[in-house]
């Protein structure tokens, strides 16, 4: 599965709408107004989190320093997630029109939902972007014109402003729901159950068929709240757990209690994203997230396999063998130990281009103890 790119036409998106507001500026000056303005949103995103104040989306500013620096690692990790989701459940449409149903939850500006549009750009697709912010919805309606003729030609927008935690204002019917890093902050210090109460509103708007797919922060918080989540619907079956798992049994990872479930990957940031993080020195080479793509109807396992994983370590070399770590099919961890001598130079290759996240299939040799086993090399699942 290739790389995900970040179409051109939305960074010139961007950049006319710094225009507009700004005026014409030379890019080094540009980039001086709206590097204070994404340090000020980073902090706001991390270490002063739930702290209050205005909402990005509010301030004509703030939502430039969105649009240059994070909406580009929004669109990218919804799509990478899509990818892999779509690529194991297409969505069917069922409705008169033909065209798939995607409903954006706390859209924001739009970047998950044209990640959607984009991946399903060869299919008649309607978006319903719903969010608190008339200001950020009528910038995501400029972005949707903006891109409607080469990057999602068969697409047509609603938005609607709302609350994503009244899902009761909402009609079900849809082939895709998504909510990226939309949840962390309404459900952040309540109880479990009500993050599991909108859950199962959220999977009663989808039609048979459907998929949901939520994306949250890395952070160790909002990463166990999902697998907590994932673990309530694995123990009573009351949906059908798509990705990132390979299996449906209690999560390994939560219940050893030493590190979370979480996605890294790498990707290739779009070039005025890279000069504005020339002073910052935020890790912008890769992007860290978690997920969870959920089905409404009971869909049949998978093989429970002890030789197919989902790494949930990075791949490191280490004294002529390559180690990592994998949640397997059959709901067990392994250590994975695979000695270099053995591999091609393509084989070495295909390791090192490895990330957590990625999923493999691997022929045991033989057990290490402690769980560890000795694989003949990881091949990448396709």
């Amino acid at each position: 599965m290739g790389r995900v790119s970040y179409p051109g036409q939305l960074e010139h998106f961007w950049r006319e709408e710094a225009r507009l507001l700004w005026g014409f500026l030379p890019e080094e000056e540009l980039l001086q107004r709206v590097r204070p303005h994404v340090q000020k949103l980073s902090d706001r995103f991390t270490v002063e989190r739930g702290a209050g104040g205005p909402r990005y989306g509010e301030e004509p500013e703030a939502r430039l320093a969105y649009g240059f620096f994070f909406f580009p690692q929004t669109f990218v990790r919804t799509q990478q997630a899509l990818r892999e989701c779509l690529a194991r459940r297409s969505p069917r449409s069922e409705a008169g029109d033909g065209a798939i149903a995607v409903l954006d939850l706390g859209a924001g500006a739009g970047a998950a939902g044209f990640a959607a549009l984009h991946a399903l750009r060869e299919r008649d697709v309607r978006l319903l972007a719903l969010d608190h912010s008339t200001e950020s919805l009528a910038t995501l309606r400029k972005g949707f014109e903006s891109g409607r003729n080469e990057l999602w030609p068969r697409a047509t927008l609603e938005t609607r402003v709302g609350d994503l935690q009244r899902l009761d204002a909402l009609s079900g019917g849809w082939d895709l729901v998504i909510a990226s890093f939309a949840i962390n902050e309404p459900f952040e210090g309540r109880p479990l159950a009500a993050a599991e109460e909108w859950l199962r509103g959220a999977l009663g708007l989808l039609k048979p068929g459907g998929l949901l797919i939520l994306l949250e922060p890395a952070l160790k918080e909002t990463s166990e709240r999902l697998e907590h989540l994932r673990d309530r619907v694995a123990a009573d079956a009351w949906a059908h757990i798509v990705a990132p798992c390979l299996h449906a049994r209690a999560c390994p990872l939560l219940a050893e209690g030493r590190y979370w479930c979480h996605e890294v990957r790498r990707w290739e940031s779009p070039p005025l994203a890279e000069k504005i993080n020339r002073t910052l020195f935020r890790d912008l080479p890769h992007l860290k997230y978690s997920f969870l793509a959920l089905a409404a109807e009971a869909v049949a396992p998978g093989d429970a396999q002890p030789n197919r994983a989902r790494l949930v370590a990075p791949v490191s070399e280490q004294h002529g063998k390559f180690v990592s770590r994998g949640c397997c099919a059959d709901g067990a961890l392994r250590d994975l130990d695979v000695l270099a001598r053995h591999l091609s130079a393509d084989e070495k290759l295909a390791l090192r281009r490895m990330e957590r996240g990625s999923r493999v299939t691997f022929e045991i040799e033989r057990a290490l103890g402690s769980g560890a086993v000795r694989a003949r090399a990881l091949q990448p699942e396709p």
